[in-house]
């Protein structure tokens, strides 16, 4: 069973910055999951929401952005040894920039990408079949046989909590997939802890 820390640990700190990385390694987490977005200038940097003080981080320079705003390339360079990552491209403009930072850091058996955009994942599958990716879905997939049809190399599926079920879990494993869950409420994580491959969590401390 993989604990991953949501966010970097969005309870231990504020989300996606240095300081929850930090706490996360400092309190034994061996997975993060992150969210990456593009700046104008074509840096990967980590950020959940598409803007920052109402301006799109698409049309800000890398340069211009806050402090707190770590990049990819400096969470791999200072963390790359303390973690697997769970890095969630937030559009299809992250996956040139992440998985040349991910071979630049020889980091490729530690890194699973994941995204919503499955026609972007489908095209990162077929050109890195050397990563990892796992579909993040929303909903409930008709079946995971269909879903799978249009990912063929997918490694994971990536329900919310509240849209899973046992027959998913069930077809996902018979299919050769592993099962991750999102943002898992502490009172669920017995119920599912047993059934799924990862929990991925805001405050992963009571599971380590």
């Amino acid at each position: 069973m993989i604990i991953c820390a949501h966010r970097g640990g969005a309870a231990l700190a504020e989300e996606n910055t240095r300081a929850a990385f930090e706490a996360a390694r400092d309190c034994g987490c061996p997975w993060i999951e992150t969210d990456v977005r593009v700046t104008a200038d074509g840096v990967a940097v980590l950020h959940h929401d598409p803007k920052i003080d109402g301006t799109d981080i698409f049309g800000i320079e890398s340069g211009d952005l806050p402090e707190t705003v770590l990049s990819l390339d400096a969470l791999l360079t200072d963390f790359g040894e303390a973690f697997h990552f769970d890095i969630e491209l937030k559009t299809r403009h992250g996956f040139d920039p992440a998985v040349a930072l991910i071979k630049k850091h020889g980091l490729e058996d530690r890194v699973l990408l994941t995204s919503f955009d499955h026609r972007a994942l489908a095209h990162s599958i077929r050109r890195n079949r050397h990563l990892a990716h796992g579909a993040l879905v929303a909903s409930r997939p008709r079946s995971v046989a269909s879903l799978l049809y249009g990912l063929p190399g997918l490694a994971w599926i990536a329900p919310h909590w509240e849209r899973l079920d046992r027959d998913l879990i069930e077809e996902a494993h018979a299919l050769g997939l592993k099962v991750a869950t999102w943002t898992v409420p502490q009172d669920e994580v017995e119920r599912l802890r047993s059934q799924v491959d990862a929990l991925i969590v805001d405050d992963p401390r009571p599971l380590l």
